[in-house]
């Protein structure tokens, strides 16, 4: 889930350039796939830090770029409802984190969690020395990255199939 190195932080750019990519594809196929790309766009219902609401999640250890994606690309039209990427953002905001069972993503933010605990204070308010050796601390022996994460909604199978086991 990490470490993927890409300079995917301009939303709009990034973007185009993946749905050209995507649109070459389905010229090529019958079938026409849908994308998500979340870490692209803020966040529509953060609780978490970072970001505050209203700010695209920063995946590394720094907490000032974002190396880091997931994407999905599906012809399953199971999935593609509520889950696309647009040019403007997500295709249906209010989704996103809003129930348990619904498609949500964020950063696991070891960065903020370490801080607190050794230096009793947020990542944001540590200043100039003290900063750069609370990050060399950890920088590079943990992850220059944080572990970022994605969750969709299982597909409803359709009716009269059964996946549990038989006893």
């Amino acid at each position: 889930f990490g470490d993927l190195n890409l300079d995917y932080d301009r939303p709009v750019k990034d973007l185009a350039r993946i749905e050209a990519m995507v649109e070459r594809e389905n010229r090529k196929s019958k079938r026409r796939v849908q994308m998500s790309f979340p870490f692209l766009f803020e966040h529509p219902q953060t609780r978490q830090l970072p970001p505050p609401k209203g700010r695209v999640f920063r995946t590394n250890a720094v907490l000032n770029q974002t190396f880091d994606q997931i994407g999905i690309l599906t012809t399953d039209e199971r999935l593609k409802k509520g889950l696309a990427t647009t040019a403007k953002g997500h295709a249906r905001p209010e989704v996103w984190g809003a129930l348990p069972e619904g498609p949500d993503y964020g950063v696991f933010n070891f960065t903020e969690l370490f801080s607190r605990t050794l230096c009793k204070k947020p990542f944001a308010e540590l200043k100039g020395q003290e900063k750069k050796e609370f990050v060399r601390r950890f920088d590079f022996r943990v992850s220059d990255h944080l572990p970022i994460w994605y969750r969709f909604p299982l597909p409803k199978l359709p009716k009269g199939v059964n996946i549990a086991p038989s006893p």
